[in-house]
C-alpha cells in the first residue's frame, strides 16, 4: 500500500525545498527539514504535501532528520493538516536528532507539518476579499526577490495609531491567525468592532518577510536579516521597508506577535503599569488564555534591544512596545482568531483611559 503515498515538496511555504531531502523507505518515508542558518532555536519548520491515491487510510512511517539535539523536546510531536483548516497532532519518538512517528494517512491530499498552515497564498486572496470602505492597503516596499510587503490601516486616521507586526519569522505562524482574526471581527457588523473603529487607529503590517514565508526559510529574510535582532540598522530591503513606514505612522504603541514552541505565552513591554493591566485583562478569559502567560518589563524588547523595530519605535518616537510570544498547543483556528480579537481590544483599552 505504501507505493499509492506520496511525499512532495511544496513551492508556497513548503520546508524542506528539494526531493533530495524526501526519500522513501521500506516502512514510510525519510525527510530532512532545512535551516537557513542552522540556529536549532527556530529549526521548526516542516511542511510537506501528502497524497494518498487510496480510498483508505494508510499507516506510514515518517523519520524527520533533525540535525539536532538542542531542542528535541520541543518536537515530540508532527502535525496533520488537511485543506479545511483542521488540524491533529500525532506525538513522535525522539531518538538522537531524529523524530519518528507512525500516522494513518488519510485519502487525498494532506499535509504534515510542524505548525498550523498560514501561507502566503492564503494571506493574498484574504487581502484581496478585505473591503476597500474599511481597510487601506498600501504596497510599502518590495522584498528581494521583489515581492510586495503591505501595510494596512484601520480605523480613524486623525489618531495616533497603534501599530501591530507579527510573522516576522516564517515559521511563526500563529500571528496570522491573531492578525486574521483580528481584521475578520473589524468587518463585522458587530457594533463594537464598528465602536471601535471610530475611536481607535491601526496599522498592521502582518507579513514583512514574504520571502520567508513562500521559500520555507525558518527565521531569516532571503537576504540574512534577522528582524527581532538587526529590524532597525538592517540595509535589507524588507527592514528598511518596515522600519521607515512605522517611522511614518509614529505609532504610540507596537504590539509584535510571535509564535513559538514552549507550551506558555509570554509578552515583555516597557510599561509596566499597562503590561499588568493587559495581563489580568486577558487571564479573565479562563478559555482562551488557559495556558500560562509569562509577564517581563524591560526598556528594550527582550531580543535585539536597540536594534529591535520595538526599540527603534521607543527612542524614536516615545512608544509602548509589546514584544510576545504565544503557543497553539491544544488551541483550534478559530481560538486563534478569537484570541487575536481579544488581545486587540484589550490593547486599545489601554490607551483608551
Amino acid at each position: 500500500m505504501l507505493k499509492n503515498i506520496q511525499v512532495l515538496t511544496i513551492e508556497d511555504g513548503g520546508n524542506p525545498r528539494t526531493k533530495h531531502d524526501i526519500k522513501r523507505e521500506k516502512k514510510g518515508f525519510f525527510i530532512r527539514p532545512f535551516s537557513e542558518d542552522g540556529d536549532g532555536n527556530y529549526r521548526f519548520r516542516l511542511n510537506v504535501k501528502l497524497v494518498n491515491s487510496t480510498s483508505v487510510s494508510i499507516p506510514v512511517l515518517f523519520n524527520i532528520e533533525w540535525g539536532d539535539t538542542e531542542h528535541q523536546d520541543a518536537r515530540k510531536y508532527v502535525l496533520l493538516s488537511k485543506e479545511d483548516g483542521l488540524w491533529e497532532m500525532f506525538s513522535t519518538e525522539i531518538i538522537g536528532t531524529k523524530a519518528s512517528v507512525t500516522i494513518n494517512v488519510p485519502p487525498g491530499q494532506s499535509f504534515l507539518c510542524m505548525h498550523p498552515r498560514y501561507e502566503y497564498e492564503r494571506y493574498e486572496c484574504f487581502l484581496k476579499n478585505l473591503p476597500k470602505d474599511l481597510f487601506r492597503i498600501s504596497n510599502i516596499g518590495r522584498t528581494r526577490h521583489n515581492r510586495k510587503i503591505y501595510g494596512i490601516q484601520a480605523g480613524n486616521e486623525s489618531m495616533r495609531p497603534l501599530a501591530i507586526l507579527c510573522r516576522v519569522h516564517p515559521y511563526e505562524t500563529i500571528g496570522s491567525f491573531f492578525v486574521e482574526g483580528m481584521l475578520r471581527w473589524l468587518m463585522s457588523d458587530c457594533g463594537e468592532a464598528k465602536k471601535f473603529l471610530i475611536e481607535n487607529h491601526v496599522v498592521f503590517v502582518p507579513m514583512p518577510n514574504p520571502d520567508g514565508v513562500i521559500e520555507g526559510t525558518c527565521k531569516r529574510t532571503l537576504g540574512g536579516l534577522n528582524f527581532s535582532t538587526d529590524g532597525s540598522i538592517t540595509t535589507e530591503p524588507e527592514g528598511i521597508a518596515v522600519r521607515e513606514y512605522f517611522l511614518k505612522k509614529n505609532p504610540i504603541s507596537i504590539f509584535d506577535f510571535h509564535g513559538w514552541m514552549y507550551h506558555y505565552d509570554n509578552i515583555v513591554t516597557n510599561d509596566p503599569v499597562r503590561g499588568k493591566s493587559l495581563y489580568l485583562t486577558l487571564v479573565k478569559d479562563e478559555e482562551l488564555f488557559a495556558t500560562p502567560i509569562e509577564l517581563r518589563f524591560s526598556k528594550y524588547p527582550w531580543v535585539g534591544k536597540q536594534n529591535n523595530l520595538g526599540g527603534l519605535l521607543v527612542d524614536k518616537v516615545g512608544a509602548v512596545y509589546y514584544n510576545s510570544s504565544w503557543s497553539w498547543y491544544d488551541r483550534t483556528a478559530d481560538d486563534l482568531f478569537n484570541m487575536g480579537v481579544r488581545i486587540l481590544r484589550a490593547y486599545a483599552d489601554l490607551f483608551n483611559i
